[in-house]
Protein backbone atom coordinates (compact mmCIF):
# COMPACT_ATOMS: atom_id res chain seq x y z
CA UNK A 1 0.00 0.00 0.00
CA UNK A 2 2.83 2.36 0.97
CA UNK A 3 4.67 1.53 -2.24
CA UNK A 4 1.53 2.28 -4.25
CA UNK A 5 1.16 5.68 -2.58
CA UNK A 6 4.85 6.43 -3.14
CA UNK A 7 4.51 5.59 -6.83
CA UNK A 8 1.40 7.76 -7.22
CA UNK A 9 3.07 10.61 -5.39
CA UNK A 10 6.09 10.41 -7.66
CA UNK A 11 3.83 10.33 -10.72
CA UNK A 12 1.87 13.37 -9.53
CA UNK A 13 5.12 15.20 -8.78
CA UNK A 14 6.32 14.53 -12.32
CA UNK A 15 3.06 15.99 -13.64
CA UNK A 16 3.62 19.15 -11.59
CA UNK A 17 7.20 19.63 -12.79
CA UNK A 18 6.01 21.87 -15.61
CA UNK A 19 4.92 24.51 -13.06
CA UNK A 20 8.27 24.67 -11.25
CA UNK A 21 11.81 25.70 -12.04
CA UNK A 22 14.03 23.12 -13.84
CA UNK A 23 15.99 20.80 -11.53
CA UNK A 24 13.93 21.92 -8.53
CA UNK A 25 13.22 19.04 -6.13
CA UNK A 26 9.47 18.39 -6.13
CA UNK A 27 7.60 16.56 -3.36
CA UNK A 28 3.91 16.00 -3.90
CA UNK A 29 3.09 16.66 -0.22
CA UNK A 30 4.69 20.11 -0.43
CA UNK A 31 2.98 20.83 -3.75
CA UNK A 32 -0.48 19.90 -2.51
CA UNK A 33 -0.06 22.24 0.45
CA UNK A 34 0.80 25.13 -1.90
CA UNK A 35 -1.84 24.55 -4.54
CA UNK A 36 -5.06 26.48 -4.18
CA UNK A 37 -7.66 24.16 -5.65
CA UNK A 38 -10.23 26.95 -5.53
CA UNK A 39 -8.22 29.01 -8.02
CA UNK A 40 -9.57 29.51 -11.51
CA UNK A 41 -7.74 30.29 -14.74
CA UNK A 42 -7.98 34.00 -15.53
CA UNK A 43 -9.31 33.99 -19.10
CA UNK A 44 -8.10 37.57 -19.56
CA UNK A 45 -4.62 36.26 -20.34
CA UNK A 46 -5.97 34.06 -23.12
CA UNK A 47 -8.05 36.95 -24.46
CA UNK A 48 -4.99 39.23 -24.43
CA UNK A 49 -2.98 36.74 -26.47
CA UNK A 50 -5.80 36.28 -29.01
CA UNK A 51 -6.19 40.05 -29.32
CA UNK A 52 -2.47 40.59 -29.91
CA UNK A 53 -2.40 37.79 -32.50
CA UNK A 54 -5.17 39.56 -34.43
CA UNK A 55 -4.24 43.21 -33.93
CA UNK A 56 -0.99 43.67 -32.06
CA UNK A 57 2.64 44.14 -32.98
CA UNK A 58 5.13 41.31 -32.49
CA UNK A 59 6.47 42.88 -29.28
CA UNK A 60 2.95 43.19 -27.85
CA UNK A 61 2.27 39.52 -28.54
CA UNK A 62 5.52 38.48 -26.88
CA UNK A 63 4.64 40.61 -23.85
CA UNK A 64 1.18 39.00 -23.57
CA UNK A 65 2.78 35.54 -23.57
CA UNK A 66 5.32 36.63 -20.93
CA UNK A 67 2.47 37.88 -18.75
CA UNK A 68 0.70 34.53 -19.08
CA UNK A 69 3.82 32.63 -18.03
CA UNK A 70 4.31 34.95 -15.05
CA UNK A 71 0.67 34.46 -14.07
CA UNK A 72 0.99 30.67 -14.18
CA UNK A 73 4.11 30.83 -11.98
CA UNK A 74 2.42 32.97 -9.34
CA UNK A 75 -1.16 31.67 -9.37
CA UNK A 76 -0.68 28.31 -7.58
CA UNK A 77 -3.21 26.60 -9.85
CA UNK A 78 -3.60 22.85 -9.83
CA UNK A 79 -1.99 20.79 -12.56
CA UNK A 80 -5.44 19.61 -13.66
CA UNK A 81 -6.66 23.19 -14.13
CA UNK A 82 -3.42 24.10 -15.91
CA UNK A 83 -3.73 21.25 -18.42
CA UNK A 84 -7.43 21.85 -19.09
CA UNK A 85 -7.01 25.62 -19.46
CA UNK A 86 -3.93 25.30 -21.66
CA UNK A 87 -5.80 22.86 -23.91
CA UNK A 88 -8.69 25.32 -24.19
CA UNK A 89 -6.35 28.21 -25.01
CA UNK A 90 -4.54 26.26 -27.74
CA UNK A 91 -7.94 25.28 -29.15
CA UNK A 92 -8.91 28.98 -29.34
CA UNK A 93 -5.67 29.82 -31.15
CA UNK A 94 -6.33 26.96 -33.58
CA UNK A 95 -9.91 28.18 -34.18
CA UNK A 96 -8.65 31.72 -34.77
CA UNK A 97 -6.28 30.52 -37.48
CA UNK A 98 -9.00 28.44 -39.09
CA UNK A 99 -11.34 31.46 -39.09
CA UNK A 100 -8.81 33.23 -41.33
CA UNK A 101 -8.51 30.11 -43.51
CA UNK A 102 -4.87 29.52 -42.60
CA UNK A 103 -3.25 26.15 -43.29
CA UNK A 104 -3.05 24.91 -39.71
CA UNK A 105 -0.81 22.00 -40.73
CA UNK A 106 1.86 24.58 -41.46
CA UNK A 107 1.32 26.21 -38.07
CA UNK A 108 1.04 23.19 -35.78
CA UNK A 109 2.42 20.39 -37.94
CA UNK A 110 0.56 17.66 -39.85
CA UNK A 111 0.17 15.21 -36.95
CA UNK A 112 -0.62 17.71 -34.22
CA UNK A 113 -2.51 16.41 -31.18
CA UNK A 114 -3.42 18.91 -28.47
CA UNK A 115 -3.53 16.41 -25.61
CA UNK A 116 -0.14 14.99 -26.50
CA UNK A 117 1.36 18.46 -26.88
CA UNK A 118 0.33 19.81 -23.49
CA UNK A 119 2.07 16.86 -21.83
CA UNK A 120 5.17 17.23 -24.01
CA UNK A 121 5.64 20.82 -22.87
CA UNK A 122 7.51 19.84 -19.71
CA UNK A 123 8.52 23.31 -18.50
CA UNK A 124 7.14 26.83 -18.56
CA UNK A 125 10.13 27.87 -20.66
CA UNK A 126 9.30 25.27 -23.32
CA UNK A 127 5.65 26.39 -23.18
CA UNK A 128 6.71 30.00 -23.65
CA UNK A 129 8.92 29.23 -26.64
CA UNK A 130 6.30 27.02 -28.28
CA UNK A 131 3.51 29.57 -27.77
CA UNK A 132 5.67 32.34 -29.20
CA UNK A 133 6.34 30.20 -32.27
CA UNK A 134 2.76 29.20 -33.08
CA UNK A 135 1.27 32.58 -32.14
CA UNK A 136 3.78 34.34 -34.37
CA UNK A 137 2.90 32.02 -37.25
CA UNK A 138 -0.84 32.62 -36.82
CA UNK A 139 -0.33 36.38 -36.49
CA UNK A 140 1.83 36.53 -39.63
CA UNK A 141 -0.65 34.34 -41.51
CA UNK A 142 -3.54 36.61 -40.56
CA UNK A 143 -1.60 39.64 -41.73
CA UNK A 144 -0.83 38.01 -45.07
CA UNK A 145 -4.47 36.99 -45.46
CA UNK A 146 -5.64 40.53 -44.70
CA UNK A 147 -3.17 41.96 -47.20
CA UNK A 148 -4.29 39.53 -49.90
CA UNK A 149 -7.97 40.21 -49.12
CA UNK A 150 -7.42 43.97 -49.20
CA UNK A 151 -5.53 43.78 -52.48
CA UNK A 152 -8.28 41.68 -54.06
CA UNK A 153 -10.92 44.15 -52.88
CA UNK A 154 -9.06 47.09 -54.41
CA UNK A 155 -8.59 45.18 -57.67
CA UNK A 156 -12.35 44.62 -57.80
CA UNK A 157 -12.95 48.30 -57.09
CA UNK A 158 -10.59 49.42 -59.86
CA UNK A 159 -12.24 47.02 -62.31
CA UNK A 160 -15.66 48.40 -61.38
CA UNK A 161 -14.44 51.98 -61.88
CA UNK A 162 -12.98 51.10 -65.29
CA UNK A 163 -16.30 49.59 -66.34
CA UNK A 164 -18.55 52.33 -64.90
CA UNK A 165 -16.60 55.62 -65.02
CA UNK A 166 -19.13 56.85 -67.62
CA UNK A 167 -21.93 56.69 -65.04
CA UNK A 168 -22.47 60.21 -63.71
CA UNK A 169 -24.04 58.72 -60.57
CA UNK A 170 -20.96 56.67 -59.69
CA UNK A 171 -19.90 57.39 -56.12
CA UNK A 172 -18.00 55.75 -53.30
CA UNK A 173 -21.31 54.72 -51.72
CA UNK A 174 -22.55 53.00 -54.89
CA UNK A 175 -19.20 51.25 -55.30
CA UNK A 176 -19.22 50.09 -51.67
CA UNK A 177 -22.76 48.73 -52.06
CA UNK A 178 -21.48 46.70 -55.00
CA UNK A 179 -18.50 45.44 -52.99
CA UNK A 180 -20.56 44.95 -49.83
CA UNK A 181 -18.17 46.90 -47.58
CA UNK A 182 -18.51 50.04 -45.49
CA UNK A 183 -17.54 53.32 -47.14
CA UNK A 184 -15.30 54.30 -44.21
CA UNK A 185 -13.35 51.04 -44.31
CA UNK A 186 -13.09 51.09 -48.10
CA UNK A 187 -11.94 54.72 -48.27
CA UNK A 188 -9.14 54.07 -45.78
CA UNK A 189 -8.10 50.91 -47.60
CA UNK A 190 -8.26 52.48 -51.06
CA UNK A 191 -6.09 55.43 -50.02
CA UNK A 192 -3.57 53.09 -48.41
CA UNK A 193 -3.32 50.79 -51.44
CA UNK A 194 -3.41 53.37 -54.25
CA UNK A 195 -1.99 56.47 -52.60
CA UNK A 196 -4.98 58.66 -53.55
CA UNK A 197 -8.62 58.85 -52.55
CA UNK A 198 -11.54 57.49 -54.54
CA UNK A 199 -12.67 60.82 -56.03
CA UNK A 200 -9.20 61.70 -57.30
CA UNK A 201 -8.76 58.21 -58.74
CA UNK A 202 -12.12 58.37 -60.54
CA UNK A 203 -11.29 61.84 -61.86
CA UNK A 204 -7.93 60.59 -63.17
CA UNK A 205 -9.64 57.73 -65.00
CA UNK A 206 -12.24 60.04 -66.51
CA UNK A 207 -9.61 62.55 -67.63
CA UNK A 208 -7.47 59.82 -69.22
CA UNK A 209 -10.50 58.49 -71.11
CA UNK A 210 -11.46 62.01 -72.23
CA UNK A 211 -7.92 62.69 -73.44
CA UNK A 212 -7.93 59.42 -75.35
CA UNK A 213 -11.20 60.35 -77.09
CA UNK A 214 -9.91 63.82 -77.93
CA UNK A 215 -6.88 62.20 -79.55
CA UNK A 216 -8.67 59.45 -81.45
CA UNK A 217 -12.15 60.77 -82.33
CA UNK A 218 -13.87 63.87 -83.64
CA UNK A 219 -16.55 63.73 -80.95
CA UNK A 220 -17.84 67.08 -79.70
CA UNK A 221 -16.50 67.94 -76.25
CA UNK A 222 -19.98 67.86 -74.72
CA UNK A 223 -20.43 64.31 -76.05
CA UNK A 224 -17.08 63.34 -74.58
CA UNK A 225 -18.15 64.92 -71.29
CA UNK A 226 -21.23 62.70 -71.19
CA UNK A 227 -19.24 59.60 -72.10
CA UNK A 228 -16.86 60.09 -69.18
CA UNK A 229 -19.54 60.78 -66.59
CA UNK A 230 -20.09 64.56 -66.64
CA UNK A 231 -23.59 65.93 -67.20
CA UNK A 232 -22.37 69.55 -67.31
CA UNK A 233 -19.97 70.30 -70.23
CA UNK A 234 -18.72 73.47 -68.55
CA UNK A 235 -17.78 71.60 -65.41
CA UNK A 236 -16.08 68.95 -67.52
CA UNK A 237 -14.02 71.66 -69.24
CA UNK A 238 -13.13 73.15 -65.84
CA UNK A 239 -11.93 69.81 -64.48
CA UNK A 240 -10.04 69.00 -67.69
CA UNK A 241 -8.22 72.35 -67.65
CA UNK A 242 -7.39 71.96 -63.97
CA UNK A 243 -6.03 68.50 -64.67
CA UNK A 244 -4.05 69.18 -67.87
CA UNK A 245 -3.57 72.95 -67.79
CA UNK A 246 -5.52 73.47 -71.02
CA UNK A 247 -9.20 73.34 -72.01
CA UNK A 248 -10.52 70.40 -74.09
CA UNK A 249 -11.24 72.59 -77.11
CA UNK A 250 -7.82 74.24 -77.05
CA UNK A 251 -6.15 70.88 -76.58
CA UNK A 252 -7.85 69.57 -79.70
CA UNK A 253 -6.81 72.65 -81.66
CA UNK A 254 -3.21 72.20 -80.56
CA UNK A 255 -2.92 68.60 -81.80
Amino acid sequence: MGLSHSYQGAKDAIDYRVLFEPNQAIYIQDIESQVNHQNTWDSQYTENILREIKLGEAADLEKAIDELIHYIKKSAISIQLYLISLTEMITEIFKLGRAYQLDMNQVFGPDFNINNKVYQLDSLESLKQWLQDICRKVRNGIRRERTDTARLLIEKAIKYIEENYHDSELSVDILCQHLNVSATYFSTLFKRETGINFINYLTNVRMEKALQMLNTTEEKTYHIAEKVGYTEPNYFSYVFKKHYGISPSNYRKSR
